[in-house]
């Protein structure tokens, strides 16, 4: 379903608009909008969810993801809150696993009775949270669930991160670009997995190349020498691996193993430092290209990463994008006020995205919910992620590193 701002504002929400700074001649906000100066009800305490990976093979990546939302939290608290209520974290772990995820979202809306919710993060746990979320009426914004899959969500789902068909579309044709025209694929068998190999390969094959192998895996198990081998004997010239950190460390230290030399190509679920963690893998995937979200540096992005020296929190993958998701939702729930429905909340958030830039660039929400956005193009040298160019819709592939 579309989402979008319905019939004509009430007065209390108009009112809530040039209270954030909204120009009315050109309703634009200010880069790093003042939540002191939201009008809301009086009050205690306003709820906020967040579904977060504490466990599970995105556990490594927890920490960032939660100080991003801490900071939102923290700042928000710190300015006074919503209309001078505390915002409230509530956080459920998702194990990085749809069910739990589910069973974490029906708690946080029909026990603790949030007003927005934060994550997941791995889009099947997006997926699976989302229909509770849709049946109450609750947004949910997701700072990392990139499958396509999301897209048709719901009419409360939103993101911060773009769509996989943009990130697919850059790995196609940063692989195209570097020459290489014979690959396998090896990913996640998970809606993140699949859906960023279905792009990649039909751009690819679009383009001239040829994916001569697709090989699904299933998370959390001890080894993947079998999918590996297969991989092996397809001769591929190019791998494109979409992992996350556990089974990735696994895959590539597996893969250097049984003698693998073909070009590695990665994905954003495994651009963080946290993968060079596990012995052997920096070794094993030097000189592996890929891609993840970026954004051009903006007083936004100034003023997240001294809002983290602040609090002494570190940044990690998506930690922007949980502090863009978790201020958006306050936002929202302090221009439609802290008591209102959540239609009006899901109204005021795509209205307050129009304008809207953050920590990890503009985040205006399409019919469906959706950010358009960039990649940069790393380098993995001597255990870190280097960036060596960059990809968007219009200029395609950039290279100004090697």
């Amino acid at each position: 379903m579309a989402k979008s701002i319905l019939g004509v504002p009430t007065l209390k929400f108009v009112l809530a608009l040039v209270a954030v700074g909204i120009i009315a001649s050109g309703v634009t906000f200010l880069a790093v909008p003042q939540i002191s100066q939201i009008s809301g009800a009086g009050g205690q305490v306003v709820k906020v969810g967040h579904l977060l990976p504490a466990t599970g093979p995105l556990g490594q990546y927890a920490d960032g993801f939660e100080n991003g939302v801490n900071a939102a939290v923290q700042e928000a608290n710190a300015l006074g809150g919503i209309g001078g209520r505390t915002i409230q974290l509530i956080e459920e772990d998702t194990a990085t696993d749809p069910s739990t995820a589910a069973a974490g979202a029906r708690k946080l809306i029909e026990v603790d009775n949030v007003k927005a919710i934060v994550g997941g993060y791995a889009s099947s746990s997006t997926l699976a949270g989302a229909p509770i979320a849709e049946e109450n009426g609750v947004i949910m914004i997701a700072p990392a669930s990139t499958s396509p899959l999301v897209t048709d969500a719901g009419d409360y789902i939103f993101r911060t991160a773009p769509s996989d068909s943009l990130q697919g579309r850059a790995m196609a044709e940063l692989a195209l670009k570097l020459g290489f025209t014979k690959a396998a694929t090896i990913h996640i068998n998970n809606q993140y997995g699949v859906g960023l190999a279905d792009v990649f390969t039909e751009v690819f094959e679009q383009g001239g190349g040829s994916v001569v192998l697709s090989v699904p895996y299933e998370l959390e198990r001890a080894t993947y020498r079998t999918e590996l081998s297969q991989i092996k004997s397809a001769n591929p010239d190019i791998i494109v691996d979409v992992s996350y950190a556990d089974d990735g460390q696994i895959i590539f230290r597996e893969a250097a193993e049984l003698g693998i030399s073909s070009q590695l190509l990665g994905s954003d679920g495994i651009a963080d430092p946290a993968i060079f963690d596990a012995p052997g893998v920096a070794e094993a995937i030097d000189g592996m290209v890929g891609t993840r979200p970026s954004a051009p540096e903006t007083s936004a992005t100034k003023h997240f990463n001294s809002l983290l020296s602040e609090y002494g929190l570190a940044s990690g993958i998506y930690s922007a994008e949980a502090y863009d998701a978790a201020k958006m939702s306050i936002l929202a729930i302090s221009m439609a006020g802290p008591d209102a429905s959540g239609s009006e909340i899901r109204d005021a958030l795509v209205y307050v995205s129009q304008s809207y830039v953050g920590a990890s660039g503009e985040k205006a929400y399409d019919q469906n919910g959706d950010v358009g956005g960039q990649f940069s193009i790393w380098k993995v040298i001597d255990g870190e992620f280097v960036t060596i160019g960059s990809w968007n819709i219009a200029a395609g592939v950039e290279i100004v590193g090697n």
